[in-house]
Protein backbone atom coordinates (compact mmCIF):
# COMPACT_ATOMS: atom_id res chain seq x y z
CA UNK A 1 0.00 0.00 0.00
CA UNK A 2 2.97 2.17 0.81
CA UNK A 3 4.14 1.97 -2.23
CA UNK A 4 1.48 2.58 -4.46
CA UNK A 5 0.95 5.83 -2.21
CA UNK A 6 4.37 6.76 -3.04
CA UNK A 7 4.02 6.10 -6.78
CA UNK A 8 1.25 8.05 -6.86
CA UNK A 9 2.98 10.88 -5.29
CA UNK A 10 6.03 10.84 -7.72
CA UNK A 11 3.54 10.48 -10.76
CA UNK A 12 1.84 13.83 -9.61
CA UNK A 13 5.53 15.55 -9.25
CA UNK A 14 6.34 14.35 -12.96
CA UNK A 15 2.80 15.42 -14.37
CA UNK A 16 2.75 19.32 -12.66
CA UNK A 17 1.17 20.75 -15.30
CA UNK A 18 -0.89 18.69 -16.75
CA UNK A 19 -2.51 17.69 -13.54
CA UNK A 20 -4.01 21.31 -12.62
CA UNK A 21 -5.50 22.30 -16.09
CA UNK A 22 -6.21 18.92 -18.19
CA UNK A 23 -8.80 17.59 -15.50
CA UNK A 24 -11.00 21.33 -15.48
CA UNK A 25 -10.81 21.33 -18.87
CA UNK A 26 -12.23 17.88 -19.73
CA UNK A 27 -14.88 17.62 -16.69
CA UNK A 28 -16.33 21.42 -17.93
CA UNK A 29 -16.38 19.83 -21.35
CA UNK A 30 -18.66 16.72 -20.45
CA UNK A 31 -22.46 17.92 -19.44
CA UNK A 32 -23.17 15.05 -17.43
CA UNK A 33 -21.20 14.72 -14.07
CA UNK A 34 -21.98 14.09 -10.35
CA UNK A 35 -22.04 17.75 -8.62
CA UNK A 36 -20.01 17.24 -5.83
CA UNK A 37 -18.90 19.42 -2.97
CA UNK A 38 -17.53 17.56 -0.08
CA UNK A 39 -14.72 18.95 0.07
CA UNK A 40 -14.21 18.55 4.05
CA UNK A 41 -12.13 15.28 5.21
CA UNK A 42 -13.75 14.24 8.35
CA UNK A 43 -11.12 12.25 10.29
CA UNK A 44 -7.76 14.03 9.64
CA UNK A 45 -6.09 12.16 11.74
CA UNK A 46 -6.48 9.32 8.56
CA UNK A 47 -4.56 12.06 6.30
CA UNK A 48 -1.34 10.65 5.42
CA UNK A 49 0.23 13.69 3.39
CA UNK A 50 -0.64 16.01 1.41
CA UNK A 51 0.68 17.73 -2.16
CA UNK A 52 0.39 21.12 -3.15
CA UNK A 53 1.11 21.77 -6.78
CA UNK A 54 0.46 24.74 -9.05
CA UNK A 55 0.72 25.01 -12.94
CA UNK A 56 3.96 26.68 -12.45
CA UNK A 57 5.26 23.72 -11.35
CA UNK A 58 6.13 24.66 -7.50
CA UNK A 59 4.97 22.00 -4.98
CA UNK A 60 5.30 20.81 -1.49
CA UNK A 61 4.48 17.32 -0.66
CA UNK A 62 3.98 17.49 3.34
CA UNK A 63 4.26 13.99 4.47
CA UNK A 64 3.57 12.30 8.33
CA UNK A 65 5.79 10.39 10.09
CA UNK A 66 5.60 7.40 12.30
CA UNK A 67 6.73 9.49 15.34
CA UNK A 68 4.37 12.11 14.52
CA UNK A 69 6.02 14.46 13.41
CA UNK A 70 5.30 16.30 9.76
CA UNK A 71 8.10 16.59 7.30
CA UNK A 72 8.61 19.03 3.94
CA UNK A 73 9.77 17.51 0.90
CA UNK A 74 10.80 13.90 2.94
CA UNK A 75 13.73 16.56 4.28
CA UNK A 76 12.86 19.27 7.12
CA UNK A 77 10.55 18.76 9.53
CA UNK A 78 7.39 21.17 9.09
CA UNK A 79 6.14 23.84 11.28
CA UNK A 80 3.60 21.81 13.59
CA UNK A 81 1.06 24.93 13.89
CA UNK A 82 1.58 25.23 10.51
CA UNK A 83 0.30 21.62 9.63
CA UNK A 84 -2.35 21.81 12.93
CA UNK A 85 -3.83 24.70 10.67
CA UNK A 86 -4.16 23.00 7.36
CA UNK A 87 -5.67 19.86 8.67
CA UNK A 88 -8.33 22.21 10.82
CA UNK A 89 -9.41 23.97 7.59
CA UNK A 90 -9.18 20.25 5.76
CA UNK A 91 -11.53 19.45 8.31
CA UNK A 92 -14.29 22.41 8.51
CA UNK A 93 -14.32 23.25 4.86
CA UNK A 94 -18.13 23.57 3.94
CA UNK A 95 -19.59 24.85 0.32
CA UNK A 96 -21.30 28.16 0.71
CA UNK A 97 -22.96 28.23 -2.63
CA UNK A 98 -22.21 27.00 -6.34
CA UNK A 99 -20.94 29.44 -8.49
CA UNK A 100 -23.59 31.61 -10.78
CA UNK A 101 -23.42 30.07 -14.15
CA UNK A 102 -22.44 33.10 -15.24
CA UNK A 103 -19.26 33.33 -13.76
CA UNK A 104 -17.88 29.57 -13.68
CA UNK A 105 -16.73 29.81 -17.56
CA UNK A 106 -14.69 32.92 -16.11
CA UNK A 107 -13.77 31.00 -12.45
CA UNK A 108 -12.34 27.49 -14.00
CA UNK A 109 -10.15 29.46 -16.47
CA UNK A 110 -8.52 31.12 -13.10
CA UNK A 111 -8.55 28.21 -11.49
CA UNK A 112 -6.35 26.30 -14.59
CA UNK A 113 -3.67 29.11 -14.76
CA UNK A 114 -3.51 30.31 -10.76
CA UNK A 115 -5.12 27.45 -8.92
CA UNK A 116 -3.55 24.80 -6.26
CA UNK A 117 -3.85 21.44 -6.93
CA UNK A 118 -4.46 19.85 -3.69
CA UNK A 119 -4.06 16.07 -2.79
CA UNK A 120 -4.92 14.41 0.31
CA UNK A 121 -3.73 10.42 0.48
CA UNK A 122 -5.05 8.74 3.26
CA UNK A 123 -3.95 5.63 5.57
CA UNK A 124 -6.14 3.44 3.75
CA UNK A 125 -5.29 4.28 -0.02
CA UNK A 126 -8.08 6.61 -0.63
CA UNK A 127 -7.12 10.24 -1.81
CA UNK A 128 -9.70 12.96 -1.99
CA UNK A 129 -8.41 15.88 -4.76
CA UNK A 130 -9.70 19.63 -5.16
CA UNK A 131 -8.42 22.66 -6.40
CA UNK A 132 -8.37 26.35 -4.15
CA UNK A 133 -8.83 29.20 -6.56
CA UNK A 134 -8.55 33.13 -5.67
CA UNK A 135 -10.74 35.08 -3.01
CA UNK A 136 -14.78 36.43 -3.76
CA UNK A 137 -15.32 39.53 -4.29
CA UNK A 138 -15.77 40.36 -0.82
CA UNK A 139 -12.80 38.10 0.19
CA UNK A 140 -15.04 36.08 2.51
CA UNK A 141 -15.16 33.05 0.51
CA UNK A 142 -13.08 30.99 -1.44
CA UNK A 143 -13.58 29.50 -4.56
CA UNK A 144 -12.86 25.96 -5.29
CA UNK A 145 -13.30 22.97 -7.31
CA UNK A 146 -13.91 18.94 -6.29
CA UNK A 147 -12.29 16.71 -8.60
CA UNK A 148 -15.06 15.24 -11.24
CA UNK A 149 -17.96 17.90 -10.19
CA UNK A 150 -19.85 19.80 -12.32
CA UNK A 151 -19.20 23.49 -11.29
CA UNK A 152 -16.89 25.02 -8.89
CA UNK A 153 -18.34 26.14 -5.37
CA UNK A 154 -17.75 29.37 -3.07
CA UNK A 155 -16.26 27.73 0.18
CA UNK A 156 -15.48 29.24 3.38
CA UNK A 157 -15.36 27.76 6.98
CA UNK A 158 -18.38 28.38 9.27
CA UNK A 159 -17.23 31.50 11.77
CA UNK A 160 -14.51 32.61 10.06
CA UNK A 161 -14.03 36.00 8.16
CA UNK A 162 -11.46 35.73 5.54
CA UNK A 163 -10.64 33.73 2.41
CA UNK A 164 -8.44 30.61 2.69
CA UNK A 165 -6.03 30.29 -0.52
CA UNK A 166 -2.65 31.60 1.77
CA UNK A 167 -3.21 28.20 3.94
CA UNK A 168 -2.64 26.36 0.56
CA UNK A 169 1.11 27.64 -0.13
CA UNK A 170 2.91 25.67 -2.76
CA UNK A 171 6.04 27.34 -1.53
CA UNK A 172 8.05 24.61 0.55
CA UNK A 173 9.80 27.46 3.03
CA UNK A 174 6.47 28.56 4.13
CA UNK A 175 5.64 24.81 5.50
CA UNK A 176 9.72 24.51 6.98
CA UNK A 177 9.65 24.85 10.60
CA UNK A 178 11.64 27.85 12.35
CA UNK A 179 13.18 25.96 14.85
CA UNK A 180 16.99 26.24 15.11
CA UNK A 181 17.43 24.15 18.23
CA UNK A 182 14.59 22.03 19.57
CA UNK A 183 16.59 19.59 22.36
CA UNK A 184 14.93 19.36 25.68
CA UNK A 185 17.26 19.73 28.69
CA UNK A 186 17.34 16.18 29.62
CA UNK A 187 18.67 15.08 26.16
CA UNK A 188 21.40 17.69 25.69
CA UNK A 189 24.57 16.70 26.35
CA UNK A 190 26.71 19.87 25.44
CA UNK A 191 26.70 23.53 24.20
CA UNK A 192 29.39 25.33 22.66
CA UNK A 193 29.60 28.66 21.55
CA UNK A 194 32.64 30.34 19.54
CA UNK A 195 33.80 33.69 19.09
CA UNK A 196 36.25 34.02 16.56
CA UNK A 197 37.28 36.85 17.20
CA UNK A 198 36.94 37.01 21.13
CA UNK A 199 38.23 33.64 21.77
CA UNK A 200 38.66 34.62 25.77
CA UNK A 201 34.79 34.56 25.57
CA UNK A 202 34.37 30.96 23.87
CA UNK A 203 32.84 27.96 26.30
CA UNK A 204 31.45 24.85 25.65
CA UNK A 205 28.74 23.81 28.70
CA UNK A 206 28.71 19.52 29.32
CA UNK A 207 26.65 18.10 31.14
CA UNK A 208 27.67 14.75 33.41
CA UNK A 209 25.15 11.97 34.44
CA UNK A 210 23.75 13.70 37.57
CA UNK A 211 22.60 16.71 35.03
CA UNK A 212 24.81 19.00 36.29
CA UNK A 213 26.98 21.48 34.21
CA UNK A 214 30.55 22.12 33.88
CA UNK A 215 31.98 25.09 31.92
CA UNK A 216 35.31 24.96 30.24
CA UNK A 217 37.60 26.78 27.92
CA UNK A 218 39.73 25.27 25.54
CA UNK A 219 38.87 21.49 27.21
CA UNK A 220 40.05 23.13 30.83
CA UNK A 221 37.14 22.96 33.23
CA UNK A 222 36.77 25.73 35.54
CA UNK A 223 36.92 25.07 39.22
CA UNK A 224 33.41 25.86 39.91
CA UNK A 225 30.06 26.39 37.45
CA UNK A 226 27.50 28.62 37.98
CA UNK A 227 24.62 25.43 38.63
CA UNK A 228 21.45 27.60 38.50
CA UNK A 229 22.86 29.70 35.60
CA UNK A 230 23.70 26.83 33.35
CA UNK A 231 20.68 25.01 33.55
CA UNK A 232 18.74 28.04 32.89
CA UNK A 233 21.27 28.51 30.34
CA UNK A 234 20.64 25.18 28.40
CA UNK A 235 16.97 25.18 29.07
CA UNK A 236 16.12 27.94 26.28
CA UNK A 237 17.87 25.31 23.96
CA UNK A 238 14.66 23.81 23.87
CA UNK A 239 13.10 26.44 21.71
CA UNK A 240 15.54 28.67 19.65
CA UNK A 241 13.74 29.77 16.45
CA UNK A 242 14.69 32.09 13.53
CA UNK A 243 12.95 35.25 12.31
CA UNK A 244 12.63 34.65 8.20
CA UNK A 245 14.37 33.58 5.05
CA UNK A 246 15.76 36.08 3.43
CA UNK A 247 14.99 35.31 -0.57
CA UNK A 248 16.47 38.30 -2.27
CA UNK A 249 20.22 37.01 -2.06
CA UNK A 250 22.26 35.71 -4.69
CA UNK A 251 23.87 32.09 -3.84
CA UNK A 252 27.45 33.94 -4.42
CA UNK A 253 26.52 36.03 -1.92
CA UNK A 254 25.61 33.02 0.72
CA UNK A 255 28.76 31.50 -0.66
CA UNK A 256 30.85 34.33 0.22
CA UNK A 257 29.45 34.21 3.26
CA UNK A 258 29.34 31.05 3.82
CA UNK A 259 33.41 31.49 4.02
CA UNK A 260 33.46 34.78 6.12
CA UNK A 261 34.56 34.38 9.43
CA UNK A 262 31.21 34.59 11.63
CA UNK A 263 30.49 36.97 14.73
CA UNK A 264 29.51 33.42 16.52
CA UNK A 265 29.37 29.75 16.59
CA UNK A 266 26.71 27.84 18.56
CA UNK A 267 26.88 24.22 18.61
CA UNK A 268 24.66 21.66 20.65
CA UNK A 269 25.17 18.04 21.31
CA UNK A 270 22.47 15.81 22.07
CA UNK A 271 22.70 12.55 24.23
CA UNK A 272 22.63 10.57 21.20
CA UNK A 273 25.66 11.83 19.75
CA UNK A 274 24.00 14.21 16.68
CA UNK A 275 24.64 17.30 16.87
CA UNK A 276 23.24 21.37 15.65
CA UNK A 277 25.37 24.28 14.32
CA UNK A 278 24.00 27.61 13.95
CA UNK A 279 26.79 30.35 12.27
CA UNK A 280 26.02 33.47 12.99
CA UNK A 281 27.37 36.82 11.02
CA UNK A 282 26.82 40.72 11.23
CA UNK A 283 24.52 42.07 9.27
CA UNK A 284 25.17 45.66 7.06
CA UNK A 285 22.58 48.18 7.98
CA UNK A 286 20.38 48.82 4.81
CA UNK A 287 16.94 50.51 3.97
CA UNK A 288 14.95 48.08 6.62
CA UNK A 289 16.98 48.70 9.30
CA UNK A 290 15.01 49.98 12.24
CA UNK A 291 17.79 51.43 14.39
CA UNK A 292 20.79 53.48 11.86
CA UNK A 293 22.44 55.43 14.99
CA UNK A 294 24.23 54.11 18.41
CA UNK A 295 23.48 55.94 21.53
CA UNK A 296 25.80 58.39 21.43
CA UNK A 297 24.71 59.29 18.01
CA UNK A 298 27.04 57.51 15.29
CA UNK A 299 25.19 56.04 12.67
CA UNK A 300 25.23 52.14 12.41
CA UNK A 301 27.89 49.60 10.04
CA UNK A 302 25.75 46.53 11.26
CA UNK A 303 21.74 46.30 12.20
CA UNK A 304 22.10 46.05 16.34
CA UNK A 305 18.62 44.15 16.00
CA UNK A 306 19.13 41.56 13.47
CA UNK A 307 22.07 39.05 12.27
CA UNK A 308 22.53 36.95 9.03
CA UNK A 309 23.02 33.23 9.84
CA UNK A 310 23.35 29.99 8.75
CA UNK A 311 22.43 26.63 9.50
CA UNK A 312 24.77 23.80 8.89
CA UNK A 313 22.84 21.36 6.10
CA UNK A 314 20.98 24.09 5.31
CA UNK A 315 21.85 26.04 2.21
CA UNK A 316 18.86 29.18 2.87
CA UNK A 317 20.38 32.37 4.35
CA UNK A 318 18.07 33.73 7.40
CA UNK A 319 18.03 35.91 9.53
CA UNK A 320 18.02 35.64 13.86
CA UNK A 321 17.50 38.74 16.07
CA UNK A 322 19.54 40.17 18.82
CA UNK A 323 16.33 39.77 21.66
CA UNK A 324 16.09 35.86 21.36
CA UNK A 325 20.53 35.55 21.00
CA UNK A 326 21.51 38.18 23.58
CA UNK A 327 20.16 35.59 25.62
CA UNK A 328 22.62 32.63 23.76
CA UNK A 329 25.73 34.18 23.15
CA UNK A 330 27.27 34.31 26.70
CA UNK A 331 30.65 34.49 28.13
CA UNK A 332 33.07 32.04 29.59
CA UNK A 333 33.26 34.19 32.48
CA UNK A 334 29.32 34.13 33.06
CA UNK A 335 29.58 30.94 33.89
CA UNK A 336 31.93 30.45 36.69
CA UNK A 337 31.13 30.87 40.10
CA UNK A 338 33.50 33.20 41.71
Amino acid sequence: MKKIKTSLIVLSILLVAAIITLPLIEYFKKPKLTERKDFAIENIADIDSIFLVNRAGENTLLRKQADGRWTVNNQFNAAPDKIERLLKTMNKLEAKNPVSQAAQQRIVNDLAVSGIKVQAFMKNGDTKTYYVGGQTADEMGTFMYMDGSTIPFVVHIPGFRGYLTPRYSVNPLDWRDKAIFATPVDKLAAVQVTYPDTAQKSFQLVKDAANNFTVKQNGAAAAATKQEFAKLYAAQFNNITFEAYLSGYSKSFVDSLQHAKPKAIVAITRNDGSTATLRIYYKPVTSDTKSLYDDKGNMLVYDSDNYFALIDGSPELITVQDYIFRHVLKSYRDFVKQ
